[in-house]
């Protein structure tokens, strides 16, 4: 019999408010209590951990390209 896998906090959803963002740009939030870079493109919205594994800083601050 399988059984499903105990929810991970990472993976959880968590709803938050996303201040009006214009296509193309990048924002950060706090979700959870944990920071995290909020985009937005012409396809919808994006969001991943807020911090750089390349260069340490905050992804939220960043611009996005192409």
């Amino acid at each position: 019999m399988a059984t499903d896998p105990v929810p991970s906090p990472a993976r959880a959803w968590v709803r938050v408010d996303v201040p009006d963002l214009d296509v193309g740009r990048v924002t950060t939030v706090v979700a959870g209590g944990r920071a995290v870079a909020v985009t937005r493109t012409e396809d919808g919205w994006g969001a991943l951990d807020n911090h750089c594994p390349h260069q340490g800083g905050p992804l939220g601050d960043g611009q996005l390209e192409g």
